[in-house]
């Protein structure tokens, strides 16, 4: 910095406030000319800098510096008072409508009382935050914090700034911050978020805590101490709202700041409580959610009911639950932007049967602005993102988002979460039947956890052991991998989900080990718990599983399982529902029948990758007689009632509407859309005229 103000100190006093006007003003040229006038400078004053070499002006365009450094060293060793002048003269001359980043930042650093002025700085630090400019943000919340006089003003911008450090990717400095501060803090609101940043932080580099005592999530100045809901977000659009918070209903007050940082507290503490403690443990935490929407509207209507529902290991909620349930993955009030976001824990939209709706929310998340500047963010949203694709089938995608993510974790020093992306990764090589890339990022898992305290997935690493056992036709060693995994006492709410999520492969590793009790008793406590009620791929699997035990009904198991299949989307189990009915119809000398479905287990097999599995279904269609080698890859053509259909639903028509035109029933149009989409390389309904108009042909 001494180098490149030593370069500007010669130039004459108007040329230096042409180069601080230029360095607030983010090179816009334009704004900063009309600035210039109630700085009562003139271009020519800017000559001088320009003769210097160190701008260069490319007309209405802007300018160019000769070093990034230049407008660093500028700004720096400019004094408050200048500093102040020039961000008042470009505030003058703009509006939030004109420059909706720039204007509110200008606008707090003419502030000279950031206490005072605590709005507009705000409103200020969440433009740039919107915009991706955390470290911008971050300069202008610790700048608040020097020039304030009031002491809670400044422990309140130090923790922003933390949090806006720690988004950016730069932990070791966020938490040197948050050191800083006595403890605890003489504000409720800002020991809260201090708090939940500090948890935050810790999971994701150290692992959530088992046996914690959730109280110290608390949210002080509620009446109170306690836990609660996640934050909000837009299930459609997947972008918070930057604007105030929707009104209030009559008679119901709007969410100051405290009651928004007592749903973050609540909400990490469920986070924490799902991944770690019994369900039954939590119970004080939904207590202090419910009582916050007693006196505050509910963003999100069913939001506590729907957490409720999760937390006691439910999945079938209805539509509303389901859509409140994801807003909690990104906050809706106006500063969201500016704190860090952790919930759901990455198997919940697995389990919940929503990982298609995840899917495509976090897509849009990572395309925002905001997550491609927060770097602690980004990695744990293309996690999560790696785990429902890892469940629908799209393993490419599940692995490289998932290596992207362990990338910018290493960087970041975030070992916890870097260890889950291997864990994610370990599942797909398992369930691909990939042994050696399995065992070595399981070994890198287990040698992670050298540089944390313990933790990780051992529920997680249970079931990819056990799957790939399975996978590589070793179904005894698949059988007593996962056989720990369902007779241990439930621990937590994740656990009772990696229970129910591997039931079908621990019935499938049973049966083929001849262990038929274990697989009948796994069998009864999955169907006790479909009867009350569960999301459609637990009924897939039920279906599944019955027709594994066999008996004198275990084609209609096998044939509602096939049906249910195409509901459910999940590619890799659509491909083991083909295969086993095909092996079912083989042994029962029904060669005929058999070929489709072994051909189409094939098929699906090799499009996932999963060569043994894809090894396996070939050997069963040549022992059902098969003539000539099969075409892995290769998709069937469509049947004339295939194209029909196809069509009818290209057009908008349901499965109903289908069915009446060319007198079939809703279910069986369903299942020929299930086995119509894997031979059109397509995943929706929405995909089917462009995928038709590429193939052609006709009925």
């Amino acid at each position: 910095m001494r180098l490149f103000g030593q370069a500007c100190a010669p130039l004459p006093d108007r040329a230096r406030r042409w180069l601080l006007l230029l360095a607030l003003g983010h090179d816009k040229l334009v704004t900063c000319l009309h600035a210039a006038t109630g700085l009562g400078l003139t271009p020519e004053d800017l000559a001088p800098a320009e003769l210097a070499g160190i701008v260069r002006s490319d007309g209405v365009a802007g300018v160019s510096w000769a070093s990034p450094l230049y407008p660093v060293a500028v700004a720096q060793a400019a004094t408050l008072a200048d500093t102040t002048r020039t961000y008042r003269a470009l505030a003058e001359v703009s509006t939030a409508r004109t420059e909706p980043v720039e204007h509110p930042r200008w606008l707090a650093g003419a502030s000279v009382d950031p206490t005072a002025d605590r709005p507009a700085l705000t409103d200020a630090i969440v433009a740039l935050a919107s915009d991706g400019r955390l470290l911008d943000g971050y300069e202008l919340a610790r700048r608040a914090e020097l020039v304030t006089t009031d002491a809670r003003e400044r422990q309140r911008y130090r923790v922003l700034a933390a949090g806006l450090s720690w988004l950016a990717g730069y932990g070791e400095h966020s938490a040197e911050l948050l050191d800083e501060l006595p403890s605890p803090l003489p504000s409720a609101e800002v020991q809260a978020s201090a708090v939940v940043l500090r948890w935050v932080m810790r999971g994701m580099r150290d692992s959530w805590p088992a046996g914690v005592e959730l109280r110290e999530l608390g949210t002080p100045g509620l009446g109170t101490p306690g836990l609660g809901a996640p934050g909000l977000g837009e299930p459609e659009l997947g972008v918070p709202e930057l604007g105030a918070p929707e009104p209030a209903a009559p008679g119901q007050a709007t969410w100051p700041d405290a009651s928004g940082q007592a749903a973050r507290s609540l909400g990490t503490a469920l986070l924490v409580g799902w991944e770690t403690l019994p369900a039954e443990s939590m119970a004080g935490t939904l207590a202090e959610l419910r009582e916050l929407f007693t006196r505050y509207p509910e963003p999100r209507p069913g939001m506590a009911a729907a957490l409720a529902r999760v937390v006691a290991g439910d999945n079938d909620l209805d539509a509303g639950e389901r859509a409140a349930l994801r807003a909690t993955s990104w906050w809706v009030h106006h500063d969201d932007v500016l704190h860090p976001k952790a919930w759901p824990p990455p198997l919940l939209p697995v389990y919940l049967g929503d990982e298609a709706g995840y899917a495509r929310h976090y897509t849009e998340l990572l395309h925002t602005r905001h997550v491609r500047g927060a770097r602690a963010t980004r990695a744990l949203l293309l996690v999560k993102l790696a785990t429902v694709q890892a469940a629908l089938g799209h393993w490419p995608h599940a692995l490289r988002n998932a290596a992207t993510s362990r990338e910018l974790a290493g960087e970041m020093g975030l070992w916890a979460l870097h260890t889950e992306t291997l864990t994610v990764a370990a599942w797909v090589c398992a369930a691909r039947g990939d042994e050696d890339g399995c065992l070595a990022l399981i070994e890198r898992s287990h040698r992670q956890e050298g540089r944390r305290p313990a933790g990780g997935q051992p529920r997680m690493l249970q079931w990819t052991q056990g799957l790939l056992g399975l996978s590589t036709g070793r179904p005894a060693e698949a059988h007593e991998r996962l056989r720990q995994l369902h007779r241990d006492p439930v621990e937590s709410p994740l656990h009772l989900a990696v229970r129910r999520l591997s039931t079908a492969d621990f019935v499938e590793a049973a049966v083929a080990a001849r262990q038929f009790r274990d697989a009948a008793d796994a069998v009864d406590k999955l169907a006790g718990w479909v009867e009350g009620g569960a999301a459609a791929w637990a009924r897939l699997d039920l279906a599944r599983c019955q027709a594994l035990l066999g008996g004198a009904g275990a084609e209609q198991w096998h044939v509602t399982a096939l049906e249910q299949a195409g509901a459910v989307g999940r590619l890799p189990t659509s491909a083991r529902a083909e295969l086993s009915f095909g092996s079912w119809l083989r042994r029962s000398k029904r060669y005929q029948e058999a070929r489709p479905h072994l051909r189409l287990a094939e098929q699906y097999f090799d499009r996932l990758g999963a060569a043994p599995w894809r090894d396996r279904a070939h050997a069963e269609l040549r022992a059902a007689g098969e003539a000539g080698p099969s075409e892995p890859g290769q998709s069937a053509a469509l049947t004339a009632q295939e194209w029909r259909i196809a069509r009818l639903a290209a057009e908008g028509r349901s499965n109903r509407e289908i069915g009446d035109r060319l007198a079939l029933s809703p279910r069986t149009v369903g299942y020929h859309l299930y086995k119509i989409f894997p031979k059109l390389d397509i995943t929706s309904r929405t995909q089917l005229p462009l995928a038709l108009r590429e193939i052609g042909g006709a009925e």
